[in-house]
């Protein structure tokens, strides 16, 4: 059990050899790093559903949501601020953060080619299912001239 104040945060005894390797990296042991100088890691959630929701009022610093309305903006915030005021949170220390993606190049011309490139990486099955969703209809319905 930690003891924030004795700076105990973990047993000696409980404390077991990581010594993962798997397909894409491998750690041999617990992170060798001090504390960052804020204190703790800043935790971010990104996601707007049910379950995320709950996971942000609870314990979260901040919220990535790409939220398609004013109004559902404002019904998502409204719904995290006052899941935190009910479990005893202070609802100010959540922040919302919009859902977008800055596209930066050194030129006007260099960014209109990086958003283009951006552009033909999207999927369209995801994006369907997107659009599908924000419409309230199956996916099947959508009658899309691709």
């Amino acid at each position: 059990m930690a003891d924030k104040e004795r700076g105990v945060h973990a047993l000696a005894g409980r404390l077991r050899r990581i010594g993962h390797s798997g397909e894409f990296f491998r750690v041999e042991g617990a992170l060798n790093v001090q504390r960052p100088p804020q204190g703790d890691l800043l935790l971010v959630q990104a996601g707007s559903g049910e379950d995320g929701k709950e996971f942000v009022a609870r314990y979260t610093e901040a919220v990535f949501t790409a939220q398609q309305t004013l109004e559902k903006g404002i019904a998502f915030y409204k719904d995290v601020k006052q899941r935190a005021e009910v479990i005893g949170r202070d609802p100010e220390g959540i922040k919302i953060l919009p859902g977008i993606v800055p596209v930066i190049g050194e030129t006007e011309a260099q960014a209109r080619e990086l958003d283009a490139e951006l552009e033909n990486r999207i999927v369209p099955e995801y994006a369907n299912r997107q659009l599908a969703e924000g419409l309230k209809i199956a996916p099947d319905d959508l009658d899309l001239d691709v």
